[in-house]
């Protein structure tokens, strides 16, 4: 389950800064087809299954409300300090 939560904030995280939120669709999808398969295949019960789903997709997109913020704010700062980073352009 941790690691459920982990992959998936990170997941979202590195999606937030690069594109728009119409990916998180497709992401949540391939997320959705993972952990199924992974609750299938490690004999789950049905509850445990939803459990990990919804804290899969939570994660993810909570991940990706972060990586969206944190992008935002090294941009601003960095500009206010001078600095070059600018995080690529939504698709």
């Amino acid at each position: 389950m941790v690691t459920i939560l982990i992959l998936g904030a990170a997941a979202g995280a590195m999606l937030g800064p690069r594109f728009n939120v119409f990916v998180l669709g497709a992401a949540a999808v391939f997320a959705f087809a993972a952990i199924v398969a992974a609750g299938i295949a490690a004999r789950c019960s049905c509850g445990t299954i939803v459990v990990a789903l919804s804290a899969g997709l939570m994660s993810l997109q909570l991940g990706y409300i972060a990586g969206g913020v944190a992008a935002e704010y090294l941009s601003k700062r960095s500009k206010l300090l001078g600095g070059m980073w600018v995080p690529t352009q939504h698709y």
